[in-house]
């Protein structure tokens, strides 16, 4: 009996030590893995591998971009050389204006830090040409970013670019949580590319108002915003979040700006919305974002985890209104933020920014896994592959 009893009391304690094992893998898989870095984004390859198998397009198809940044503190610029950025926007020019034809907003993002990362996040401007058709993954940088400081804002974030006419560019900016708002869009305006003028209100809203998207349909402006919300049965890092609605705002002049609220439009897609771009191109409104699905889980469904870790999404609209998303991912890939996208010739090229999740031989300058990565597909064979079974 004395020898049963040992024998038992062993496998109760091999039985215990697997518990506790099992229990800190979890705590690292679910809580100490919020931070960025290997463990993280470990746990996004891991967390994820039963979902991006969904996707349409190998990550193979990714170019990565270059777009220096400025380390010169004094000036705004980031601490120890290092290279994460995020929030990309892109707008293909007909022609060169001041030398070049692509122009790119982002905001430097160094999250590795801490929560100082935000002081640094601010609206940065870079520059290429095309060669041969081909968009460019080297930028340069203008010499004066960047361009908007935090200010009273908390920090800035979701800038977007647009060119009205040959002479003069714009950009907006969101400002997120100063005093009397949540979120405030500001528009700022160059006749060179190097020089912007003092940013100037457009709207305020007391919501998320997330990723500012603007275009111009017929003679208005128009600009899309996201509002979402958490899961309220999980906490923010095991939850998944839910897209309440779009807000449209309109505006008849962006030189004299007097920027309405035109409607909220219900968004009906088991895909949600987080950041995204609007285009319009072919009498059809066209929507890329990163954002979740509700119903993917991580590890394969075990404990029935939402997945957190965002995808990128196609949806598209004839009314500009209400939009219909494709049901599959374009990218056999997590760990997206915020896209941008350009349609020429039915040819899309996606810029996009990666969320703790580059993981190249350059690692070392990008700490926090935030880059910008770029890829180009046919449209025809994007929307044939996302209607096919």
């Amino acid at each position: 009996m004395g020898k049963i009893k040992e024998k038992y009391n062993m496998v109760v304690v091999l039985l215990l030590i697997g518990v506790l094992l099992l229990g800190g893998i979890m705590y690292y898989m679910l809580i100490a893995s919020k931070k960025p870095g290997k463990l993280k984004n470990m746990r996004r390859i891991i967390c994820t591998m039963g979902n991006v198998k969904n996707g349409i397009y190998d990550e193979s198809i990714i170019k990565w971009c270059d777009l220096p940044i400025s380390s010169r503190l004094e000036q705004g610029g980031v601490p120890n050389n290092m290279l994460d950025i995020t929030h990309p926007a892109v707008v293909l020019l007909p022609k060169p204006w001041n030398g070049y034809d692509v122009w790119l907003a982002a905001t430097p993002y160094p999250e590795i830090i801490g929560a100082d990362a935000e002081i640094y996040e601010n609206t940065s401007i870079f520059h290429a040409c095309t060669h041969d058709s081909a968009f460019p993954s080297k930028f340069t940088a203008i010499k004066h970013n960047p361009i908007i400081y935090g200010e009273e804002a908390k920090y800035n974030s979701d800038p977007e670019l647009f060119m009205d006419d040959d002479s003069t560019m714009y950009v907006i900016t969101r400002k997120c949580k100063g005093p009397g708002y949540f979120a405030k869009i500001v528009l700022q305006q160059s006749r060179d590319g190097e020089n912007w003028s003092y940013p100037v209100t457009l709207l305020k809203t007391g919501r998320l108002s997330l990723c500012p998207c603007l275009l111009k349909v017929g003679k208005r402006y128009r600009i899309y915003m996201f509002n979402t919300h958490f899961d309220e049965r999980y906490s923010r890092y095991i939850g998944g979040i839910i897209t309440d609605n779009i807000e449209i705002w309109e505006s008849e002049s962006l030189s004299h700006p007097n920027f309405h609220l035109v409607k909220y439009v219900k968004w009906n897609n088991i895909s949600n919305v987080w950041h995204g771009d609007v285009v319009f191109y072919h009498h059809k409104y066209y929507m890329l974002y990163c954002g979740t699905n509700y119903n993917y889980k991580m590890l394969y469904g075990i404990g029935h985890v939402i997945d957190t870790f965002k995808y990128l999404w196609l949806a598209v609209s004839d009314d500009g209104y209400n939009f219909r998303a494709f049901p599959k991912p374009i990218l056999k890939r997590s760990g997206i933020y915020r896209p941008t996208l350009i349609i020429k010739n039915d040819i899309m090229t996606v810029y996009f920014a990666t969320e703790n999740s580059y993981i190249g031989k350059d690692r070392k300058r990008y700490p926090g896994g935030n880059r910008v990565g770029l890829f180009s597909v046919s449209l025809d064979d994007l929307i044939r592959k996302e209607n096919s079974k």
